[in-house]
C-alpha cells in the first residue's frame, strides 16, 4: 500500500538479516552463522529488493552485551 502511495516506510527489526558473529566464532565447524534461516533470509531480502525504492530505513536492536 505505501509502494502505491508513493510512501516511504520505516523497518525496525529485532533480528538483523546478517551474521551472528557470536554463534559463528563458537560454531564447531568453522560455519558461517546467519541470525536468520537462510531461506528467511534470502526471501527478506528479496523483498528488501523489491521494495527498495519504498523502504527508507532498515534498522536492527540486538546485541545481548554489557
Amino acid at each position: 500500500d505505501s509502494k502505491a502511495r508513493g510512501e516511504q516506510v520505516w523497518l525496525l527489526m529485532h533480528v538483523p538479516a546478517g551474521v551472528d558473529v557470536y554463534a559463528t566464532l563458537h560454531a564447531r565447524d568453522s560455519a558461517l552463522v546467519t541470525m536468520l534461516a537462510p531461506a528467511r533470509a534470502a526471501g527478506f531480502l528479496s523483498l528488501l529488493r523489491e521494495f527498495s525504492g519504498t523502504v527508507r530505513y532498515n534498522l536492527y536492536g540486538h546485541t545481548h552485551m554489557n
